[in-house]
């Protein structure tokens, strides 16, 4: 089977993003209304979940699927990031 993206990729980065903001799998899997363990089955199966289910994951999580699947982020989030990045430094050059 040759697959464009790994399955075990997308897992890593839900786990390591579960990791960044301190929530284990199984609050995951309640906050977005999955039933238990579902999301250990899909990593013992090597599957990426179906569309609904990702993104929700990319939801709870604060990302977009497209990284949770390429490891990328969207331009539109990069931009966005910029943005606020560069509004973040006009308030601490105001408050000086």
């Amino acid at each position: 089977m040759n697959n464009l993206y790994n399955p075990d990729d997308f897992w890593i980065r839900v786990k390591d993003l579960l990791k960044k903001q301190n929530i284990t799998q199984l609050e995951l899997e309640k906050r977005i209304n999955l039933s238990e363990c579902t999301i250990k089955q899909q990593v013992f199966h090597h599957r990426i979940p179906d569309a609904i289910e990702a993104q929700n994951i990319a939801e709870e999580l604060h990302t977009t699927v497209e990284y949770l699947i390429t490891g990328k982020e969207s331009d539109l989030k990069i931009k966005t990031n910029k943005l606020v990045n560069d509004i973040q430094q006009l308030i601490n050059s105001y408050q000086e």
